[in-house]
């Protein structure tokens, strides 16, 4: 599990795809962020997904986070690419 693992990601860039289907405006994907190790910055991957790349430059280490991890819905896949 990659959510609340506390694991880090070192990357100059952080994208999200979504399997056809999963709609970029689903509740649950604004509930899981990514965190820089340093607690500066963060993005859902909701808004990650529908940014025009599907990616962001984020310089440095990063979490995936989620005060709702239980929410998350896996019956369709989402691709996190560090």
């Amino acid at each position: 599990q990659l959510v609340n693992s506390q694991r880090f990601e070192t990357s100059d860039y952080v994208c999200v795809f979504l399997e056809e289907g999963l709609d970029p405006f689903a509740p649950y994907l604004n509930k899981v962020r990514l965190e820089s190790q340093d607690g500066t910055t963060g993005f859902t991957l909701a808004s990650v997904a529908r940014s025009p790349t599907h990616c962001m430059n984020v310089s440095g280490s990063w979490s995936v986070e989620s005060n709702y991890a239980s929410d998350v819905n896996c019956d369709k896949e989402i691709a996190l690419i560090f």
